[in-house]
């Protein structure tokens, strides 16, 4: 088969280019997924729950930033 029996599969623009569009902080949002599994950062996370997200439910709450 030739390329552009390839290209015609790949994609339906005339010019056979194909964009993909990542979002700014895509990098940054990987790392953090990959980090949720490691072992070590488990434990930190469960102490930022306890601490942290209670200030911010708080903000949330009492001070109307919902």
């Amino acid at each position: 088969m030739g390329r552009s029996h390839y290209l015609t599969q790949c994609t339906q623009c005339q010019n056979h280019q194909k964009v993909v569009t990542r979002h700014v902080w895509q990098e940054a949002l990987e790392e953090a997924i990959e980090n949720e599994y490691t072992p070590g950062l488990q434990e930190i996370y469960k102490r930022r729950q306890e601490t942290i997200e209670r200030v911010f439910a708080v903000a949330k709450e009492l001070h109307g930033f919902r």
